[in-house]
């Protein structure tokens, strides 16, 4: 009886301590540059094909082919499991970039290139379309463990919700 009582006490105490775990965020509430724990499993398909569907974009966001992503946004193809890449015309910054790293190693690596990345736009921008320089300065950049997401858009708010 009393082994009993003595291990329903420890598994009490070790879900207790599991529950607190999850309780910490280590996220802000910029956008930017904004790191979480790690969670569970997301789909970087159905996340990227929301914030297409539930932001109002000027620019006619098409789908970037994943061999192309290299080339594009600079994010190695040996660095990321799945990605979906949305990215406008050029007319304007709009972008939606979703990654599952193959690693949280990798996934560091996916948003310090995509940190460059936007920084690149920026510069690009600045006498390009100077009235897209809003959007890129509010990006919405997410690190959630091995999954990485950026979103260039005029609905921040929006973006930051979606991605969670």
């Amino acid at each position: 009886m009393k082994k009993i009582a003595t291990l329903t006490i420890c598994a009490v105490m070790a879900l207790s301590a599991a529950a607190l775990t999850g309780c910490g965020d280590s996220s802000d509430s910029s956008g930017a540059g904004t790191s979480k724990s790690a969670s569970a499993d997301r789909d970087v398909s159905k996340t990227a094909d929301k914030l297409l569907n539930d932001i109002a974009y000027k620019d006619q966001l098409t789908e970037l082919n994943e061999d192309k992503i290299e080339g594009v946004v600079g994010v190695s193809k040996d660095l990321f499991k799945s990605a979906k890449v949305y990215r406008g015309s050029g007319a304007t910054a709009e972008e939606i970039d979703c990654f599952e790293a193959v690693d949280e190693d990798a996934a560091k690596q996916i948003e310090s290139t995509l940190e460059s990345y936007v920084e690149d736009l920026k510069a690009r921008f600045k006498d390009y379309a100077p009235g897209e320089m809003d959007k890129l300065e509010k990006a919405v950049l997410v690190r959630d463990g091995k999954y990485v997401f950026l979103s260039i858009s005029d609905d921040d708010a929006k973006a930051k919700e979606i991605i969670g």
